[in-house]
């Protein structure tokens, strides 16, 4: 029962990592323009030219991961609430059963 909650930890730890990365990705490209356009404007109209579109908008190889970090987190989580579903099924089913033996043992 523990491999779920390594696999939900494991996969929440990489979603924010994914998240934290993203934002210094972010930042060194700007200051990386800025540098272009001062001191290389030639290269800087290179690297302003758009690639070519995405068949999925928004849908990247990082936004990919990150899907498929949350889907495996989701799925873990999913046993792991069957998991508590079908145990607390098993204690309250047992526990009934002890208490009608015992009501039928006592009328007897």
């Amino acid at each position: 029962m523990l491999l779920p909650f390594v696999v939900v930890v494991a996969n929440v730890i990489a979603w924010l990592y994914m998240q934290r990365t993203r934002g210094w990705i972010s930042t060194h490209s700007k200051r990386a323009k800025a540098v272009l356009a001062e001191y290389a404007p030639n290269l800087k109209r290179i690297d302003d030219i758009k690639p070519e579109k995405r068949q999925i908008p928004r849908l990247g190889r990082g936004r990919l991961q990150q899907v498929l970090h949350i889907v495996l987190a989701a799925a873990a989580a999913c046993v792991i609430i069957y998991f508590v579903i079908v145990t607390v099924y098993t204690l309250a089913r047992s526990h009934l059963h002890v208490m009608i033996m015992t009501l039928t043992s006592t009328e007897q």
